[in-house]
């Protein structure tokens, strides 16, 4: 059978280089994952170069619309959504830089009567299974009150395959996903310019 790699600190916080490299340890492939790895590099600093005033944005990539009208979660550091966005030269959001996840989870829970900690976000990042659950999530008073849903800095991801591209944060799925995703970042990152 095909070997197998436990992960090295947590579950699903295992960055993309850090994966090449496990993988590469067990294939003995070792140059061909220097080559993976600058290659998404260059990938990620030229989407980046093309973004203006990237250093000077912040976000936060969230989630909620399920578990209830109180549910609202943050992703942290080393998921690859919020290491994605990172690399292209965004800042995370310093109220929620520090929050941890749960062991086995990858997400830290602040409850939608904690969202103010999103209001200096100037881009908001989320991701629905269907418009129904984006409705939910829309529909709490708290949420449209934050200034990067008032200010057009809110992007929705509700297309499952540029959902799953983002989330893993591969060569292979951040080279599709970001063709799809840079357009709606500039647009989000505009709109928060122009307020």
């Amino acid at each position: 059978f095909a070997p197998v790699i436990a992960f090295p600190h947590q579950p699903w916080l295992t960055t993309p280089e850090q994966q090449i490299d496990l993988i590469a340890r067990v294939l003995d492939r070792q140059p061909q994952a220097q080559r993976l790895k600058d290659e998404l590099e260059q990938l990620l600093q030229a989407n980046g170069k093309s973004l203006l005033a990237a250093n000077k944005t912040t976000f936060a990539y969230i989630k909620g619309g399920t578990g209830g009208s109180t549910s609202l979660s943050v992703y942290v550091k080393e998921d690859p959504r919020v290491d994605t966005l990172i690399k292209l030269g965004l800042t995370l959001l310093p109220a929620v830089s520090d929050l941890k996840a749960p062991f086995g989870g990858f997400a830290a829970s602040i409850g939608m009567e904690n969202a103010e900690m999103l209001n200096q976000a100037d881009v908001l990042v989320s991701w629905f299974n269907s418009e129904k659950e984006r409705a939910a999530l829309e529909a709490q008073p708290l949420f449209r009150t934050l200034p990067a849903v008032q200010n057009g800095g809110y992007i929705p991801l509700t297309d499952q395959s540029l959902v799953v591209a983002m989330s893993y944060g591969t060569p292979l799925s951040v080279r599709w996903g970001l063709a799809q995703f840079m357009p709606l970042l500039k647009g989000a990152m505009s709109s928060h310019e122009s307020h």
